[in-house]
């Protein structure tokens, strides 16, 4: 099968706005056809061999592959597309795999592709993880149109098992063919939660409020633990900078962050949508006060599925430990 490919430039808002975002701006229809509704005129196009963003040319490569695994019938390859993690740890990832072949039975023929960004955290200058979005749009010769929203993560140095296709979220447009579905499952990366809680913890320990440092661990957390964790508090001296970071030279300044290490495992398994446990190990380093004291702390936190966590976003801190570098 022949495939034509347009590769449509968008201006748009914020990733943070991206599920929001549709093919219909600023684009342009395929023959004259209306997707979603809307005529595409005033399109700014460009073609395959014309692309000058890497993040461009990633989004179509990418595009390329599923097109080519759906038109070849090969459930197999699309499946490899899928991050490790997605492929161990979703029951029913095949089902959902299945699902999305029979809606598109007999492949693609002509399709659009649409940027919708990119997230990016970065470290030291250095990018430690990076998730993008876009659509492919498909105008359909059975008189209805759909599109599929493509998530993936390319870089994540924290969980390489997390690296691939996130999910395809597809939505349907027509009487007769209106659905929506979605494939695979937008793992957590964990990073506002753990620096969340590193910051609390941080600042409960400048303030030696042993109070609010309470309210954080979990409700079965071992007494003694917490009392020799209170006196502990009593020897901390100083209050807590704002963070050390390094130029690309290694001068050390000072950035405005505590200079957190994320490690994180999991036991997260999913049936449908739903989480079946989460458990992050975080470690902090690099906390300095103006006492000049430097310390270390490093922490386990929980969320279980119907157990409302004492802490940041449902979390709340099962192991832990403090001390002096």
């Amino acid at each position: 099968m022949k495939v034509k490919v347009k590769v449509i430039f968008m201006i748009i808002l914020p990733i943070l706005f991206g599920s929001v975002s549709s093919c219909s701006e600023n684009s342009v229809s395929a023959k004259g056809k209306q997707l979603f509704g809307k005529t595409f005129t005033n399109a700014r196009s460009r073609m395959l061999d014309k692309l000058t963003s890497e993040e461009e040319k990633a989004n179509a490569e990418y595009a390329e592959k599923i097109v080519a695994a759906v038109n070849s019938g090969n459930r197999d390859a699309l499946k490899a597309l899928f991050s490790a993690k997605s492929v161990s740890s979703i029951l029913n990832l095949d089902e959902q795999i299945e699902r999305f072949f029979s809606y598109y039975n007999g492949g693609f023929g002509e399709y659009e592709l649409s940027s919708g960004g990119e997230s990016v955290s970065m470290e030291r200058g250095k990018c430690v993880a990076r998730e993008r979005i876009f659509w492919i749009c498909i105008p359909s010769q059975r008189q209805y149109s759909s599109r599929i929203r493509v998530c993936y993560r390319d870089v994540y140095e924290a969980d390489p098992g997390k690296v691939g296709l996130v999910t395809l979220e597809v939505e349907g447009s027509g009487d007769e063919h209106n659905s929506r579905f979605s494939l695979g499952y937008k793992w957590n990366n964990y990073y506002n939660d753990a620096r969340d809680m590193a910051g609390r913890l941080v600042e409960a320990y400048g303030a030696g409020d042993f109070s609010s440092l309470k309210e954080l661990f979990s409700r079965d957390f071992d007494a003694a633990a917490l009392e020799t964790i209170r006196q502990g508090m009593e020897k901390f001296e100083g209050k807590p900078l704002n963070g050390q970071a390094f130029t690309a030279s290694g001068k050390e300044y000072y950035d405005g962050n505590y200079d957190i290490k994320v490690d994180w495992y999991s036991d997260e398994r999913i049936n449908g949508n739903a989480v079946l446990g989460e458990k992050v190990h975080v470690n902090v380093w690099n906390i300095i006060t103006d006492k000049k004291k430097k310390y270390k702390m490093s922490f386990e936190m929980q969320r279980f599925p119907n157990r409302e966590g004492s802490g940041s976003s449902g979390f709340a801190i099962t192991k832990f430990d403090f001390y002096a570098e």
